[in-house]
């Protein structure tokens, strides 16, 4: 019943801040009508309610013992499967959900918050419904742990729980949906806190899509330090013009979408400037990230070779596909293999970048290349690459350039090759821009 574990990477995903947006708003929505308008409530229970005699049973069993069984199974899989961190999420998002739950019902009485004069006879008119909301925890919890075929089951289960409650007269249509809401939203933040359970597509399915592409590989696996919101591999070419060849790829899944959303607005709504042009699909973002990284290599600038961007699978998958020269992360770099001259080169670079009003936007030490024997640095990773960039971005490139430089080589190396290679007014503006807000956070 369990899926696999993929390579057991967990990241957290732009889709669950999305899916507590969309909670939050529903159970808002639900809260509001409760208070000042009845007539939906009514309008519904008059067709479902009461059930025929015929299958009254049936929706008794269903809301009654139903999420019980479901629970039960679901907890003693995981324990007998040693899932330990679907039974924290399991047992958080329980524990998350009854508290929100016993808090509005506390908070809102007896009547749900309805006025007074409201009376709809056969139902319960407390809100949350306690059961329904832990039920619907429980359930979204352990989803992605399941098979695909296990998620569907409990899916429609939920529904089912969801309308036996209100065809059996436990809860009004609008307590069940807002109960739901809040099994839903507590879910969400609990995979926002541990990240997301679901692994990085296996490398074997990463394989299958080059295949797809016509581009054969081998000895892929996951890159060392991973993005939010996109699946990072290296592989080996093989079959390529020049010979065996060093691949970077970036596979954009369905939440990378979702996650440069939350990231936008996010930033619009914490700073000035609300960073990189807004990518509403995935083959939007791998055109956007290849189309950048080629405007800077027509600039003047040292990056790697684009190989394909596109979109392959079943899911439809976006995938951005570099070629990498030679060389070390400075980020994993010696100090003593990074000279001056190749310190030098990178402002030199950022400079090229400058003239042509490119913006990186994602300065650190995992994206410089370093290469000791052609005393080099190249510039990798424009994922959050603009053009027509502001001053402010691109200051914010030297600035990362300084921090990243520094934590390698030490400040007074970073510093000295700063002033050697910008002038008095950009190092001025560097400087300022020299707040871990305003960096990359790798």
């Amino acid at each position: 019943m369990f899926a696999p574990a993929g390579d057991g990477q967990r990241r957290r995903r732009g889709s669950d801040g999305v899916r507590l947006a969309a909670a939050v708003l529903v159970l808002g929505c639900c809260l509001l009508l409760i208070r000042f308008d009845s007539r939906m409530d009514r309008a519904i229970t008059a067709v479902i309610h009461p059930p025929p005699w015929s299958i009254e049973w049936l929706v008794t069993v269903v809301y009654q013992a139903g999420p019980l069984g479901v629970v039960l199974v679901l907890v003693t899989l995981a324990l007998v499967a040693r899932r330990w961190e679907s039974a924290r999420d399991v047992a958080v998002s329980a524990a998350g959900a009854a508290a929100i739950g016993g808090i509005l019902i506390l908070f809102l009485g007896s009547r749900g918050g309805r006025p007074s004069g409201v009376v709809i006879h056969g139902y319960y008119l407390s809100f949350p419904v306690l059961q329904i909301a832990v039920f619907a925890a429980v359930a979204t919890a352990a989803l992605p742990y399941l098979a695909r075929g296990v998620q569907r089951l409990i899916e429609i289960f939920i529904a089912l729980v969801a309308l036996a409650c209100a065809v059996g007269g436990h809860g009004l249509p609008l307590s069940v949906g807002g109960s739901l809401a809040i099994g839903w939203g507590v879910t969400a933040v609990v995979r926002l806190v541990f990240g997301s359970p679901l692994g990085l597509p296996s490398a074997d399915d990463v394989g299958l899509l080059l295949d797809e592409l016509g581009i054969g590989t081998s000895y892929m696996h996951p890159a060392a330090r991973q993005v939010w919101g996109v699946a990072k591999y290296e592989a080996t070419e093989i079959g390529g013009a020049e010979g065996p060849a060093r691949l970077s790829i970036a596979v954009y899944g369905r939440d990378a979408a979702d996650a440069r959303l939350l990231t936008k607005a996010g930033r619009f709504v914490l700073y000035r400037d609300s960073g990189p042009s807004l990518t509403i699909t995935r083959l939007q973002q791998v055109e956007h990230e290849a189309y950048l990284t080629l405007r800077a290599g027509q600039a003047g600038a040292a990056v790697p070779e684009i190989v394909e961007a596109g979109t392959a699978g079943p899911s439809k998958d976006a995938l951005l596909l570099s070629r990498m020269p030679p060389g070390t992360a400075l980020a994993d770099a010696d100090a003593g293999h990074v000279s001056d001259a190749m310190l030098d080169d990178l402002y030199r670079q950022l400079l090229i970048l400058r003239r042509a009003r490119i913006a990186h936007g994602a300065i650190s030490g995992d994206a410089l290349l370093t290469d000791p024997a052609a005393q080099t640095i190249v510039l990798t990773d424009f994922r959050n690459a603009s053009v027509s960039a502001t001053p402010e971005r691109l200051d914010q490139d030297m600035a990362g350039a300084l921090a990243a430089t520094a934590v390698t080589v030490g400040a007074e190396r970073a510093a000295a090759a700063a002033a050697r290679c910008l002038s008095p007014q950009m190092l001025e503006a560097a400087l300022r821009n020299l707040q871990r807000p305003l960096l990359d956070p790798r």
